[in-house]
C-alpha cells in the first residue's frame, strides 16, 4: 500500500510541475538507493493536502483545451469543486439509471462510455484518453445517466462536484454559458459515437 511518507517539504510548485509534465519524483530519503517514489503524481498531490491538491488541479485546469478561454475567477471556482481519485483498469465510474452529480476528466488512462447488454459484452459507444471530458447528464433535468462508463486501464481520473456546480451557475450565468457551449459539443460529440456504434454492431450483427 502506498504511504505519504517522505513527501511532506514538497512544495505546491514542485507538484503543479509533476502534474503538468507528469515528471517522476525521486523520494529524497531513498536516493543513495536508487529506489522512486511513486510516479503517479496525483497520489503526490493527495500526501500535500487538499490545499496542495486544488493548486495542483487549478493548474491542470487551465491547460485543458476544453476550458479554454475561461476567466481565472471561473478556473478558481471550478478547481474549488473538483477532487482527484485514481481508478483500477475495469472499475466503474458510474452505472446509467443513476444519479448524475459530476462530471470527469482524464488526467491520464482511458475510461470506455457504454450502453450495457442484457447478455454478453456492454456496447461500447467511445474510448477517451488523456484530457477527455465526460458527462453531461448532470446539467440537464432528470440528472441521471444516459451511459455507463468504467476505466479501461489504470486511470487518474479529476472530478467536478456537478450538483455544487449547478447551484453556483445560477448565480453566475456567464459561466453557466460558457460551460453549456462547451457541454453542447461534448453532447454533440458522444451522440454521434452513438449513432455511429449502433451502425457498426448492426452491420456486424451484433
Amino acid at each position: 500500500m502506498l504511504k505519504c511518507e517522505n513527501y511532506g517539504n514538497l512544495s505546491p510548485v514542485v507538484l503543479n510541475a509533476c502534474l503538468v509534465g507528469r515528471t517522476c519524483i525521486t523520494d529524497p530519503k531513498k536516493n543513495a538507493e536508487g529506489r522512486e517514489a511513486p510516479s503517479s503524481c496525483l497520489f503526490v498531490a493527495y500526501c500535500l493536502g487538499e490545499l496542495a491538491m486544488s493548486d495542483a488541479i487549478r493548474t491542470y485546469l487551465e491547460q485543458l483545451p476544453f476550458l479554454a478561454g475561461l476567466s481565472s475567477a471561473h478556473l478558481d471556482k471550478l478547481a474549488s469543486f473538483a477532487t482527484a481519485a485514481r481508478y483500477n483498469s475495469q472499475q466503474r465510474l458510474f452505472k446509467s439509471h443513476t444519479d448524475a452529480d459530476k462530471f470527469y476528466i482524464i488526467r491520464d488512462g482511458k475510461v470506455g462510455v457504454e450502453v450495457p447488454a442484457v447478455e454478453g459484452e456492454p456496447l461500447r459507444l467511445q474510448t477517451l484518453g488523456n484530457g477527455g471530458v465526460l458527462g453531461w447528464s448532470w446539467v440537464i433535468p432528470p440528472y441521471h445517466w444516459l451511459f455507463d462508463a468504467r476505466a479501461l486501464t489504470p486511470s487518474d481520473i479529476i472530478a467536478v462536484d456537478g450538483t455544487k456546480l449547478r447551484e453556483y451557475i445560477e448565480t453566475d450565468q456567464a459561466l453557466g454559458y460558457q460551460l453549456l457551449k462547451r457541454f453542447a459539443v461534448l453532447m454533440q460529440e458522444r451522440l454521434n459515437a452513438s449513432r455511429l456504434a449502433a451502425i457498426k454492431a448492426h452491420n456486424t450483427g451484433a
